[in-house]
């Protein structure tokens, strides 16, 4: 087995021992909408649907096994459930085991952070480089944690992984079935959620926008060409919400749920809301809520990464007249961090107006959800570890690596099991 192959594993188990914890130790309901999640697979088992009727959906009582009168806000497409509800019924002809359900989330989350991994591969040579970017990829604080829940974000990963590694291969000049791959992953985003849609549409969009004059290669057109194709069947979801409820997602509003009579809604313009939105954005960063002021470390520390990248290719591209580097030297990756980097930031301008939105509408507070972010994550920890690069040669790189490393391990579920056990304390994680 080749050196990278064995950062790649060990990666892989990492982010695998930590979703493993999560799906045995953690009880059934989570706080992060497993029961919601649930009642749409029992749902899809009793009564399958392509295009579910968002508003007839209901919770199951706090056991599972029947459904109560209470609506069920979740608004995702229906694949995930449909592949859930075939699992938990093939299993058990009563309700679906959880545990088992839970592996089943498992496996997709564990395959689309293989496929991470993979695309990483494909983009950085260096032994040193790949590790920094393997690690920092399975130190999101909340993929361990979702990734032992039955949530239908797992599939979101599977959808996220496919885009990253067909992008990473087309930017090393790969077109044979690049295209088709490409495409299948942006449809199977757009049928697992609008959010997963959003970023990788962007972050695809934008590489190719920063690369229009750079470089003369042809034969990405046709690939895209086709990738188009075949994505354009994940926009029919949200084709279906426009159509049947008048906007891109149908969105749940029941007093006692998410809405607040204006009474009791805080004073806010939208000035001060976006200050408190990001606010609730850091405080829900680490695997365990609220953020301690070590764990927001690690994430200003990779935020930099991606904004000195940013600026590092800027002005490289500016001084070669728009050419850009050779792959072998890092080009095709700083250049697909930026256009990741960028996805990112928009999304989060989007994320905000929406939660404005919501608050203005119902008096919602709950939108800022950094979990989402795990779409453009992998392009992140390419910029995270493209920029480490930066840093002088030797003692500077590595410890500065370390750092890095032993910052972001903080706000994951692993240390914070480990806590849990010393200390006898449970964990809730949401």
């Amino acid at each position: 087995m080749s050196p990278k192959w064995v950062v790649a594993v060990l990666a892989l188990l990492f982010h695998l021992s930590g979703a493993s914890w999560t799906a045995t130790e953690v009880p059934f309901p989570s706080r992060i909408d497993e029961l919601h999640h649930v009642s749409y697979i029992v749902a899809m088992a009793e009564a399958p649907a392509l295009f579910p009727d968002f508003e007839r959906m209901r919770v199951l009582d706090g056991r599972g096994e029947r459904f109560t009168s209470k609506g069920n806000h979740l608004n995702h497409p229906s694949p995930y459930y449909h592949l859930m509800a075939l699992i938990g019924t093939v299993a058990d002809s009563g309700p679906p085991r959880i545990r088992l359900l839970r592996m089943a989330s498992l496996v997709l989350s564990g395959a689309g952070v293989l496929l991470m991994l993979l695309g990483g591969m494909a983009l950085l040579p260096n032994l040193a480089t790949f590790a920094a970017f393997a690690g920092i990829l399975v130190m999101f604080p909340k993929l361990a944690v979702v990734g032992g829940l039955i949530n239908n974000d797992n599939l979101g990963v599977l959808a996220a992984g496919l885009c990253f590694a067909s992008l990473a291969r087309l930017y090393q000049g790969e077109t044979s079935r690049t295209g088709v791959l490409l495409g299948l992953g942006i449809a199977l985003a757009g049928w697992t959620k609008l959010t997963v849609l959003v970023m990788v549409g962007l972050a695809v969009l934008i590489g190719e926008v920063l690369r229009l004059g750079a470089v003369a290669d042809r034969a990405r057109w046709p690939v895209l060409g086709i990738a188009a194709a075949v994505g354009s069947v994940g926009v029919v979801p949200t084709v279906q919400n426009l159509i049947g409820y008048g906007a891109p997602l149908y969105i749940f509003i029941r007093p006692g749920h998410n809405f607040i009579p204006v009474a009791d809604r805080p004073d806010l313009d939208i000035l001060t809301h976006g200050v408190l939105f990001f606010h609730h954005m850091a405080l829900k960063w680490p695997a365990l809520e609220p953020a301690q002021w070590l764990q927001s470390l690690g994430f200003a520390a990779v935020v930099l990464g991606v904004l000195a990248v940013g600026a590092t290719w800027a002005v490289s591209r500016l001084g070669r007249g728009n050419a850009i580097p050779d792959p072998a030297d890092g080009g095709a990756a700083s250049l697909m961090a930026v256009a990741y980097g960028l996805s990112a930031t928009a999304t989060v301008f989007i994320h905000m107006a929406f939660g404005w939105e919501m608050f203005r509408k119902m008096g919602d507070l709950t939108a800022a959800q950094p979990r989402y972010y795990y779409v453009v994550w992998p392009g992140v920890a390419l910029a995270g570890a493209v920029a480490l690069r930066l840093l002088p040669a030797g003692r500077w790189r590595f410890y500065g690596t370390l750092a890095v490393l032993l910052l972001l391990g903080l706000a994951t579920i692993q240390i914070a099991a480990v806590s849990a056990a010393l200390t006898g304390t449970p964990l809730t994680p949401r």
